[in-house]
């Protein structure tokens, strides 16, 4: 079982299983911002873990609107709006993709081919006007 997130015209979208989209998540908030990607790693590395409000007041400020909206949105049914994915695309595109500490080369590979498909669901979506549904 994964998750699928596709236009609603069905003309683009990707299905990636649900630990590689919160590693997938986790990794690009870190290549964002090192500091912050490694608050935001606490929701997923700590069971029931609730970030403080300082912790919150910081990622804010850390992390571009778009990024927000990528690294927050429920990942359970429900749909991005073209505008949301325009943010997402607006604020990520220039990204600057870099392996973690310890990630091997053809692990590396992987996850930035893995991006890049997301990544152009969320630009046909901002082009074409349209919302990518997940189910």
């Amino acid at each position: 079982m994964g998750l699928c997130v596709y236009s609603e015209d069905e003309k683009a979208g990707f299905d990636i299983g649900y630990g590689n989209f919160a590693f997938c998540r986790m990794w690009i908030a870190d290549c964002l911002n090192a500091e912050a990607g490694e608050i935001y790693k606490k929701l997923y590395l700590q069971f029931s873990y609730k970030y403080s409000q300082g912790e919150l007041n910081r990622m804010k400020k850390l992390f571009s609107e778009g990024a927000r909206t990528f690294l927050y949105h429920c990942d359970c049914e429900g749909e991005l709006s073209a505008e949301e994915c325009e943010l997402i695309v607006r604020d990520l595109s220039k990204i600057e993709l870099r392996p973690t500490e310890n990630m091997p080369p053809e692990a590396f590979n992987n996850h930035k081919k893995t991006w890049q498909s997301m990544f152009k669901a969320f630009e046909y979506a901002a082009t074409h006007r349209v919302k990518l549904c997940f189910a």
